[in-house]
């Protein structure tokens, strides 16, 4: 009865069988551990912290706000609503739009619209590989962006 609930909720599902109950959770701790590393925004591969674009205290309200006069392509990223993921607001042709980025083991990705990016390791890559569609502040583009000065 109430054994038998508890176990089937701390199982993965019925695909997943046990081989070998010692590597199983020594691989379940691994992906937990990394789960929890990822809904941490401090701790999350944080390449885009101190960019001149991420704005760590800017809402949706208030990119929109900063970014209706801006030249098209100008963009901020942001911390999300949803935990763990970051949001791009972008200036187009339309207005100001925003979109989810949403980190896993493999990486960044952006779901802009009814389009999905490929997965990049740092945020910067991602954005990178938007451009023409994101313009970069100036000296802030293509290059590799590691110095800090």
């Amino acid at each position: 009865g109430h054994c038998a609930a508890i176990e089937k909720k701390s199982s993965p599902g019925p695909a997943h069988r046990r081989p070998c109950r010692l590597v199983r959770s020594s691989r379940r701790a691994k992906h937990a551990a990394r789960a929890r590393r990822g809904e941490q925004h401090a701790k999350m591969a944080g390449d885009y912290e101190g960019q001149p674009w991420f704005d760590r205290g800017a809402t949706r309200v208030s990119a929109e706000q900063k970014l209706r006069a801006a030249p098209k392509g100008h963009f901020i990223v942001r911390p999300s609503s949803k935990p763990g993921c970051l949001a791009l607001s972008v200036k187009d042709q339309t207005g100001v739009i925003h979109a989810v980025m949403t980190h896993s083991a493999l990486g960044w990705q952006v779901n802009l619209g009814d389009t999905v990016s490929s997965k990049f390791p740092t945020v910067l890559q991602l954005l990178q590989s938007l451009q023409p569609y994101l313009q970069f502040p100036a000296g802030q583009g293509g290059g590799g962006g590691g110095d800090d000065e």
